[in-house]
């Protein structure tokens, strides 16, 4: 599986699917369904998230939906997250129902 990268200098509006990987530095103005998605701490999303395993430590606006979720401390979300598994670091920030759904 290869990795793609958007950087923090980068703005995307509009929707972003991949079976890959993909690290996001910068900013998506639309929903994402990746197979891997690490959002850094530098990342920010304004749209509904989907994927396989979602690795958070920046922001997101929306939902998000994925089989196995880890927030770490700097991550911020504004949304409901639905869950197979979960992780949460101390000094994550949520607004939002948590929802484990096995059948994911």
């Amino acid at each position: 599986m290869s990795t793609s990268i958007i950087s923090k200098n980068l703005i995307i509006n509009g929707d972003i699917t991949s079976s890959g990987e993909l690290v996001l530095n910068g900013t998506v103005n639309g929903d994402m369904n990746c197979a891997k998605l690490t959002i850094d701490k530098d990342g920010a999303i304004n749209g509904d998230v989907v994927g396989d395993d979602v690795t958070i430590s920046g922001r997101i606006e929306g939902s998000v939906r994925g089989k196995q979720v880890s927030l770490r401390k700097s991550a911020q979300i504004t949304g409901d997250i639905i869950h197979t598994s979960m992780s949460i670091e101390q000094g994550t920030v949520y607004t939002g129902r948590l929802q484990c759904d096995k059948n994911l």
